[in-house]
């Protein structure tokens, strides 16, 4: 007899980037692998959120969703005698500005948004060798729609941002996406800071979002997942918390970018998370 399939119900992981959200899909995997698939930007799925173009102008909105919604059921079948129970599926950090069109196309999954203080993100991405290959630059020689509209909405041109403030710029508009979404009355998404980032999951949002039932084993897992730098491969490598070390990297520069164009972001954000 053939093996039967059946389907998991999605949960969606969005985030800022260089935020913990690695660290959050690492310790989901962890803590329970049997019964946890988690997906960690998985190319697939950006694919089908971009495949009418970020205007629609290669198919129809209804083509999109029917698109997004058949690549995460096919990603999202296991056979019936699986002891996976839960589906996570981390998403790139573009794929937040989607974040509304993901809640419509499956309005019943839960979804969260990881992110973390302006100035600690922001070194987080520029405070590396090559600047230019930072994630919040990638787009700058063609920005998505959400920083184009910025941008006109202040009477700014790309060519006369710095480096800090067109990432700022990105990550602002990235946050405002989610603002809106969670704003909406249906939402089912909930905000996380990277400053609990592991606590505030295990009591609240696994429980209370997730609906999962974490043991002590799952909670030690998770807990031990965050004393391990969460993008080390060969080997594990502990990790040390860097805060007050990004605060120190921040230049002028970069301050005065997060006060311009992401600080705002972030106040709404925590507004928003502590009035939920």
């Amino acid at each position: 007899t053939k093996s039967r399939t059946e389907s998991l119900d999605p949960h969606f992981i969005f985030h800022e980037s260089e935020c913990g959200s690695t660290l959050l899909a690492n310790a989901l995997a962890y803590s329970n692998p049997e019964e946890h698939r988690v997906y960690s930007e998985a190319g697939p799925l950006m694919s089908a959120l971009r495949i009418c173009g970020e205007s629609y102008e290669h198919c129809t909105t209804e083509t999109a969703a029917t698109v997004f919604q058949d690549v995460i059921y096919i990603m999202s079948r296991v056979p019936s005698q699986s002891g996976e129970s839960r589906l996570f599926f981390k998403m790139q950090s573009s794929a937040t500005t989607s974040v509304q069109l993901v809640q419509n196309y499956f309005p019943k999954a839960p979804w969260i948004f990881v992110y973390r203080e302006p100035e600690e993100v922001l070194v987080s991405h520029l405070n590396i060798r090559h600047v230019s290959r930072a994630k919040c630059l990638q787009s700058k020689t063609h920005p998505p729609h959400s920083v184009n509209d910025f941008l006109y909405s202040f009477g700014l041109s790309v060519k006369e941002l710095t480096d800090e403030e067109y990432c700022a710029i990105y990550l602002g508009c990235i946050c405002d996406c989610v603002l809106t979404a969670v704003e909406t009355s249906e939402t089912t998404g909930k905000l996380l800071n990277y400053d609990n980032l592991i606590e505030d999951f295990i009591t609240d949002i696994a429980p209370n979002h997730f609906g999962l039932n974490l043991g002590t084993k799952e909670v030690r897992r998770m807990e031990h997942a965050r004393t391990i730098y969460s993008k080390s491969r060969d080997e594990e490598i502990a990790w040390v918390e860097d805060g007050v070390k990004k605060q120190d990297l921040a230049t002028d520069t970069i301050r005065k970018a997060s006060t311009d164009y992401l600080a705002f972001s972030y106040v709404q954000l925590e507004d928003a998370r502590k009035n939920s």
